[in-house]
């Protein structure tokens, strides 16, 4: 087994938070996603076993970025709840900000793993992980996280 797939798990954790990141929120949000099921099943499993599932502000804005362009594309207005709905959603996780640490890290991590471009996006959440001591994320694109290797990728499917 490589290093990267040893980082990969499924059930076995200590720390008892999970970061919940953009991809799987949005399979969660629409009832006809493909993978609306396999989100709901990890969300549910998790939330009922007692984990902390946490999200990070830039995991809001993507969330808001990709949720109203998907409602545009379907012609689908927003509803004149959309505000309290949607805090009412977030309100189910634990919301860890970024600071003045979470940049340095960012900063730190842009130069050890040498990234350049839409990569340190990634890397900004990898980077506020580190900060809060976040261990696990639980993700659909694994790929994105394989390169850091001091988090545990869960992989949706």
């Amino acid at each position: 087994m490589r290093p990267s797939e040893e980082r990969i798990c499924m059930t076995t954790m200590d720390d008892k938070r999970i970061l919940i990141d953009t991809n799987v929120l949005i399979y969660f949000s629409f009832n006809d996603s493909p993978l609306y099921n396999k989100a709901s099943e990890k969300l549910n499993y998790y939330r009922n076993n007692a984990y902390e599932l946490c999200i990070t502000t830039q995991v809001i804005r993507e969330f808001l970025v990709t949720y109203t362009r998907l409602l545009k594309d379907m012609k689908t207005p927003l509803a004149d709840d959309f505000v309290e709905k949607t805090i009412e959603f977030f309100e189910q996780f634990k919301l860890y900000s970024e600071n003045e640490f979470t940049t340095r890290q960012l900063i730190s991590n842009i130069l050890k793993y040498n990234l350049s471009g839409k990569i340190i996006h990634d890397a900004n959440i990898v980077s506020l992980m580190q900060s809060y001591n976040i261990k696990h994320i639980l993700t659909h694109n694994v790929d994105d996280f394989k390169r850091f290797d001091d988090i545990t990728i869960i992989p949706l499917v």
